[in-house]
C-alpha cells in the first residue's frame, strides 16, 4: 500500500500536464465559462468564438466587416474524474460540420488563457480566451 501511495504521489508531481490531476468540477466548470477564440493552423476569411456559458455553448464566426453569425447553440455538460476531465456535447444539428463536434472532448489543457479540446474520434480543438 506504501508503495502504491509513493507511485501515485510521484506521477501527480513528474511529467504529467497539471491540469489533468485532482481537479473538480465545479473548478472546472468555472474555468471554462468564457468566450474562446478558435486557433487556426490556415488562414481563414472569419475568427470563430465557442462561447460556453451556462450549460450552453455558442459557436460564433466573426467576419472582418463586423457581420456575426451565429453557426449552432448545444448544451454541454462538464464531467470529471480523479484523473481527467470532458466536456460532452449534445444538440448541435445545423449541418454535418457541426454534428461532429456531438460527443465527448477531452479537456486536454485549461488555464486562464488556453484551452485545448480532443476527441477519441481523432478532431481536436485549440482556443485562446477572450476576456
Amino acid at each position: 500500500m506504501k508503495k502504491v501511495l509513493i507511485l501515485l504521489l510521484a506521477l501527480a508531481f513528474t511529467g504529467c500536464d497539471q491540469f489533468t490531476w485532482f481537479q473538480s468540477e465545479g473548478k472546472v466548470k468555472k474555468k471554462i465559462q468564457h468566450p474562446w477564440k478558435r486557433v487556426f493552423l490556415e488562414i481563414t476569411p472569419y475568427e470563430e468564438n465557442w462561447v460556453f456559458q451556462d450549460g450552453k455553448i455558442s459557436l460564433i464566426q466573426m467576419f472582418p466587416n463586423g457581420i456575426e453569425d451565429t453557426l449552432d447553440q448545444a448544451s454541454y455538460k462538464v464531467e470529471v474524474n480523479l484523473f481527467s476531465a470532458c466536456v460532452k456535447m449534445e444538440g448541435f444539428d445545423a449541418d454535418s460540420t457541426v454534428t461532429e463536434y456531438n460527443r465527448n472532448w477531452t479537456i486536454v489543457e485549461l488555464d486562464d488563457r488556453t484551452l485545448y479540446l480532443a476527441t477519441d474520434a481523432g478532431i481536436q480543438r485549440e482556443f485562446v480566451r477572450l476576456d
